[in-house]
């Protein structure tokens, strides 16, 4: 059963469509923060992705927040890299996208239980990850 979820998710990963709702945040030196009831979404659409996710940390330099203290965004993905461990049921799928003068590099691991572990790394933030279910983006 295993073998076959895994098979499950890296189909999944290999359509490039799926989303991520994300149900904790976990700010970098700071208490998990639960976001059910909390709108938030990674939509990976082909070689695009919208995200919107909100962000509990600090803001190390430059840039402004424009009214939006999350990390909101709708780009193309940018050196894209998909590792698949089946043994460990586990595909990390990695890549860098930007929000206005803001890089960030997106770590998202997927796990064949449908759960995921995202760490995004920002040029003018503290890190932070998030805990979340992975699925099929319904939405074209």
């Amino acid at each position: 059963m295993e073998q076959e979820d895994f098979n499950e998710l890296s189909q999944l990963v290999e359509s490039g469509k799926f989303e991520i709702e994300n149900t904790w945040a976990i700010p970098l030196g700071g208490g998990n923060i639960n976001l059910i009831g909390n709108p938030n979404s990674i939509e990976i659409m082909g070689d695009s992705v919208e995200v919107y996710l909100p962000y509990f940390g600090v803001r190390q330099s430059g840039g402004s927040y424009d009214g939006e203290a999350g990390i909101k965004l709708k780009d193309k993905i940018r050196n894209l890299k998909v590792d698949e461990d089946p043994t460990k049921g586990k595909i990390d799928f990695k890549f860098e996208t930007s929000q206005n003068t803001e890089n960030l590099n997106f770590i998202i691991s997927l796990y064949s239980n449908n759960k995921a572990r995202t760490q995004v790394i920002s040029s003018q933030r503290t890190s932070i990850s998030y805990d979340g279910i992975i699925s099929k983006l319904e939405k074209n």
